[in-house]
Parts: C-alpha cells; sequence; structure tokens
C-alpha cells in the first residue's frame, strides 16, 4: 500500500462538538449519496475519497480500498458521520448484516457483543502513533478496550479501578 496523504483542511470539516459517543458529520462537500467528500493524495495524484474513509483510516493505520472488496461501515448509519468509534473495516457483506441489524432494532454502536472486526475493533491504538499525527485529544481515543468504552460516561482523565 503506498502512502496516503490527507488534505490539512480535513480535520477542520469534521464537527466534533456533540461529544465523545457522538456522530461527528462532516461539514465539508457531500457526495450525491450522502457521505463525506474530501480528496487524499494517493501515488502522487490527488483523487475523492470518503470523509468516513479518511476518519478511518487517521484513528486504525488501514485504508480498506473498493479495489480489494474492502469497505468502512458506518455502525450509526449516518452517512456524512466522522467518529471513528463509529466506523468498522468490512465487505458488502458485514455491510449488509448491519443493515438487517439495524432493521431489527439493534444498536451497533452500544452492544458490547457485537465485535464486527476481531483484533481490531477491540484493541486499544498505540498513543505514541496517535501523538503523533496530533489525534488522542480530537479522537478521544484510545478507541477500545479501554474503561470508557465500557463506561462512555466517564471522562477522559478518569480511569477505572
Amino acid at each position: 500500500m503506498a502512502s496516503i496523504e490527507i488534505a490539512a483542511s480535513w480535520s477542520g470539516r469534521v464537527d466534533r462538538s456533540g461529544g465523545f459517543n457522538a456522530c461527528w458529520p462532516w461539514t465539508g462537500a457531500l457526495m450525491t449519496n450522502g457521505y463525506g467528500q474530501t480528496r487524499v493524495k494517493q501515488n502522487g495524484r490527488w483523487r475523492g475519497a470518503g470523509a468516513h474513509q479518511v476518519a478511518y483510516y487517521l484513528a486504525y493505520g488501514r485504508w480498506e480500498a473498493k479495489a480489494d472488496g474492502r469497505l468502512v461501515r458506518h455502525l450509526c448509519h449516518n452517512r456524512p458521520c466522522c467518529n471513528p468509534r463509529h466506523l468498522r473495516g468490512g465487505d458488502a457483506n458485514d455491510n449488509a448484516e448491519d443493515r438487517i441489524a439495524r432493521k431489527h432494532g439493534i444498536d451497533l454502536i452500544g452492544n458490547p457483543f457485537h465485535l464486527p472486526v476481531v483484533g481490531v475493533a477491540n484493541r486499544v491504538l498505540p498513543e505514541t502513533r496517535l501523538n503523533s499525527i496530533g489525534l488522542s485529544a480530537p479522537f478521544g481515543l484510545p478507541l477500545s478496550g479501554s474503561a470508557r468504552d465500557r463506561h462512555p460516561s466517564m471522562s477522559i482523565g478518569e480511569r477505572s479501578a
């Protein structure tokens, strides 16, 4: 995978005002299908990309490429959302299962038993990587495996006993 360069303006177009667990809507341009539209530089060329795909890449360090049969799923089913706590990598089958769960009223974000990507969804991201790209504070990471996931009302400074 070639390196991905993110436009410097990306972070300023994500509205985090709703708080840690809320959807973080993309305030930039939207595609006709409702997903946030941004640009990334890959292999020396700028091209369009989903804002949520960039959020997933910045948080998890993996680029989910359609060419590889991969996509970034919204557990919140809110297409402009860029909160990495609401995003998971997967494929078309995973996405279809998410839609079925939603129709049956299953909360994919608040359900502690829904572990869509074993080994990724349940790991704590290294703080050094997050600090080096300046995302620890704005993304409120680590994303998973922490006391805050089990107790979302805890503030960032609190720790479980």
